[in-house]
């Protein structure tokens, strides 16, 4: 087996993860100190979907959480997940950043 190179997430004891009631994605913004509210806008509702459980949530969160999990369980292959995941980011990235420029 070989190394990879790359900053692991999302598994225990790694750096970018859920912490301090945050989720790795509000995490990775914290740690590059990325402040585009469109970003923030979307870490939110990413949280939502992430942490379903909790008060609050933007009510995109819930429909977000769905197609991340038709996702998961109708792609066949990691490469196949990541890119219609990367797809269903860049709409949300879209959608928020559109929200942010009405406001």
């Amino acid at each position: 087996m070989r190394r990879l190179e790359g900053i692991a997430f999302d598994i225990r004891g790694a750096e970018l993860g859920h912490r301090d009631g945050r989720c790795t994605f509000e995490s990775l913004l914290e740690k590059y100190e990325l402040r585009d509210p469109a970003l923030r806008r979307m870490a939110a509702i990413i949280r939502g979907a992430d942490l379903p459980h909790e008060d609050g949530l933007p009510p995109e969160s819930a429909g977000v959480l769905a197609v991340f999990d038709g996702i998961r369980d109708t792609s066949s292959t990691d490469e196949e997940r990541l890119q219609r995941g990367s797809a269903v980011c860049d709409a949300i990235y879209a959608y928020c950043s559109a929200l942010a420029s009405s406001a």
